[in-house]
């Protein structure tokens, strides 16, 4: 049974990609904020993106990786990938004490879209500047509906632009 803090959670995670579906692709933002490259393989599924961007949040960076993903029955759904660095480089373990953190969200077509937040694996920033990051990551991410099922995320590789 989710706990009310899961379920706030959830609540938050969806928000944040509705708000995302709902930017329009007129948006004349400066070429900065769009990355150079996002792949990453989810259950045995490649995966690139082409829309994402990284952001500094006081220590931390937040990188957030989107996807245009077409399901049956529908005209297309946002999956949204997000991870928490220490603006360092350096290899980070998610955990549960762990100060690197990741969530995904998964389209479904049996119950929806589902939030996945991450409970083991790395985090790796090869390269820092003011400007672009670049690394890799692989995690397993647990349900935020239902804990007992599990995602793997592998081979994960970005180098993504760093908002102004």
């Amino acid at each position: 049974m989710p706990t009310f803090s899961h379920r706030l959670a959830t609540l938050a995670f969806a928000a944040s990609l509705l708000a995302l579906t709902a930017c329009s692709k007129d948006d004349d933002s400066s070429a900065s904020t769009q990355p150079r490259v996002a792949s990453w393989i989810l259950e045995g599924q490649k995966l690139t993106s082409s829309t994402g961007y990284g952001d500094i949040n006081f220590d931390r960076l937040d990188i957030y990786i989107y996807q245009e993903v077409t399901i049956a029955n529908s005209k297309g759904v946002g999956l949204n990938l997000e991870l928490h660095v220490p603006m360092k480089v350096g290899t980070y373990t998610i955990g549960s004490n762990s100060i690197a953190n990741a969530r995904f969200a998964d389209p479904n077509t049996y119950i929806g879209i589902d939030a996945y937040s991450a409970d083991a694996g790395y985090v790796t920033v090869s390269t820092l500047t003011a400007s672009t990051v670049s690394g890799t990551f692989t995690f397993t991410g647990k349900s935020l509906r239902n804990n007992q099922v599990t995602k793997r995320v592998t081979d994960g590789k970005f180098t993504i632009n760093i908002q102004d």
